[in-house]
């Protein structure tokens, strides 16, 4: 990515995800003014803002109310850039002057008044209009504006301000525009759904069944006739995905997510669709609803899932963060860490490509990707994995060359797809750096299933073996009446049992359900509990307050909802 910013030539492909990090550093002279390096940010950020507003907003600026100084006040308040200059002290402590010096809060963002962001929530939106009294001017604003971007990109109800504007505009921006303030062409514009990340799981099991492939074929030929060949067009944006599971699909794993789920599917809001198009002969929708393309669609979408099970409504935000690299760096030096950090990020689009997974972005010892809920565990183990290695084998003290030991702590949020990304990511980073890292003493793993009401369920562990608990007892698909019996009527008091009445409580539980009859079954229900046991207790990091494990059932819940998220030929046997 850096050689495209520079306009260097580029080898492979354009680059698709962000992978510069937030700070560098660099040696100058004493002469060097680096608030000329945050003005030429600001300045390349205001034109790529400009161009956005030429093309989709200038148009209908007088459908506004002060939307231009609105638009001026977000653009221009919005990067926060700091910097630090002096003489290398020679000893790696310099890598801590940047800290302090973010923790003196000089950037304060201005205050917004009016109605505020569907997306950005503590921004204004872009019409200047209050709602509670100029409603229909508002809605006239942004009608207009969606006609400029399509329904597609710009959804009924969203109103935006200029930052989530431009973030979410700047890829339809023209080749030309691209190249002069981003410095190179997109070559796709395409990113996948949350919905359509939801459906992977399920149109994996597709894939896999040539009969069933065949019964997708039917719904997507369906699709085609009820919508007409231009909304088909708009609904087949995900092809940009070409998730390695998917491939048997074709060009059957090309269609917008929503058209996978039949909650969205049944949402005019979630699923815009033509109404008004219809089979020639056919009667207007209008005079025979069953003859509708929302109508027609549902009732083909549901008996595909009566057939082949349902489609889940989660997908996986995976957020990951590298442990103690200002450590790294003072103790390995900046350009062994720089080289094995690059390395790192080198491979970790590839890493996330093989487990069906998008980067969002890859920078430094950051990573953010979105998952299906199925695969979103194994990528983070190989994640960290590939972490320590590339620090192993690059980043070593002079002298020791069995390298150094470098560690990573990830967050994994199963999420609805309903949910706002920005509550989705805003939960990532919460249980990254206050319970990965800062209560679990870092090198670990959190998992936490965000339903639309909230956070339902949350698990804790470090890596190394923790994982394998947890999709161990996934496999091995405990009874649902078992574990809310076990929650209802010892929640309370199985956390503090030590481990030996803790194993006879939860061996009595079960057994009460299904009482084994054999010596071979009644070590099944030995194994069966030790394996829940395994994995609800906590495995603390080094650095963790308290080394002694601690005993959560929200464990077992999240195997419970790992295997009900991925066992869809049991779905579709009649109970």
């Amino acid at each position: 990515m850096l050689a495209a910013v520079l306009g260097q030539p580029l080898s492979g492909e354009l680059p698709r995800i962000g992978s510069l990090p937030n700070r560098f550093k660099a040696a100058v002279s004493d002469v060097f003014d680096p608030e000329a390096v945050a003005d030429e940010a600001r300045r390349k950020w205001r034109d790529l803002a400009e161009c956005v507003w030429r093309r989709f907003v200038a148009g209908e600026v007088g459908l506004g109310h002060d939307t231009r100084a609105i638009w001026d006040r977000q653009i221009d308040g919005f990067w926060d850039i700091q910097w630090v200059a002096g003489a290398d002290p020679g000893d790696g402590s310099d890598a801590a002057w940047l800290d302090r010096r973010k923790n003196w809060r000089t950037h304060w963002s201005p205050e917004e008044d009016g109605d505020h962001c569907t997306t950005m929530g503590d921004r204004q939106e872009l019409s200047g209009f209050v709602r509670s009294r100029e409603r229909s001017d508002q809605d006239a604003f942004w009608r207009a504006l969606r006609t400029r971007t399509g329904r597609l990109d710009l959804r009924d109800g969203e109103r935006l301000c200029a930052i989530a504007l431009v973030k979410r505009l700047f890829p339809r921006l023209e080749p030309t525009e691209l190249e002069q303030t981003i410095g190179w062409r997109i070559s796709t514009t395409n990113w996948p759904s949350t919905a359509y990340m939801s459906a992977v799981p399920w149109l994996a099991h597709v894939a896999a069944h040539t009969e069933h492939r065949a019964k997708l074929q039917d719904y997507v030929e369906t699709v085609r006739k009820a919508v007409g060949p231009s909304t088909f067009s708009k609904l087949s944006g995900e092809r940009a995905a070409r998730l390695p599971r998917l491939a048997p699909l074709g060009a059957a794993a090309d269609l917008d997510g929503n058209l996978f789920l039949e909650a969205a599917l049944a949402n005019p809001r979630a699923t815009p669709l033509s109404d008004d198009v219809r089979l020639p002969g056919e009667a207007d929708g209008k005079d025979d609803p069953d003859a509708a393309p929302r109508v027609r669609l549902s009732s083909a979408l549901h008996e595909l899932s009566e057939t082949v099970g349902a489609a889940r409504p989660f997908y996986a935000l995976l957020l990951m963060d590298g442990d103690r690299l200002g450590e790294l760096l003072q103790e390995n030096g900046e350009e062994r860490v720089s080289e094995a950090l690059a390395e790192f990020v080198r491979r970790v689009p590839d890493i996330v490509h093989d487990n069906d997974g998008m980067t969002v972005y890859a920078g430094g010892d950051d990573v953010l990707a979105m998952l299906p809920v199925d695969r979103a565990i194994d990528c983070a183990t190989a994640l960290r994995r590939v972490y320590g290695k590339v620090f192993a084998s690059r980043a070593f003290v002079e002298g020791d060359k069995e390298g150094v030991s470098a560690t990573a702590s990830c967050a994994i949020v199963f999420a609805h797809y309903r949910n706002p990304l920005r509550e989705v990511l805003a939960l990532a980073h919460r249980e990254l750096d206050e319970t990965a890292k800062e209560r679990n003493g870092r090198d670990s793993l959190t998992l936490s299933v965000m339903l639309p009401s909230g956070v339902n369920h949350y698990w804790v562990a470090r890596f190394g073996g923790a994982p394998e608990a947890l999709e161990a007892l996934w496999r091995k698909r405990l009874p649902a009446s078992f574990l809310y019996n076990l929650r209802q009527r010892y929640d309370v008091l199985i956390g503090d049992l030590d481990p030996g009445d803790r194993r006879a409580v939860v061996l009595a539980e079960y057994v009460k359900g299904a009482p084994p009859n054999t010596e071979d079954g009644h070590a099944r229900a030995e194994a069966a509990v030790d394996g829940l046991l395994a994995a609800c207790t906590t495995l603390r990091g080094d650095d963790a307050p308290d080394e002694v494990g601690t005993f959560r059932l929200d464990g077992a819940f999240i195997a419970r909802f790992l295997a009900e998220s991925s066992d869809f030929e049991r779905a579709a046997t009649p109970s």
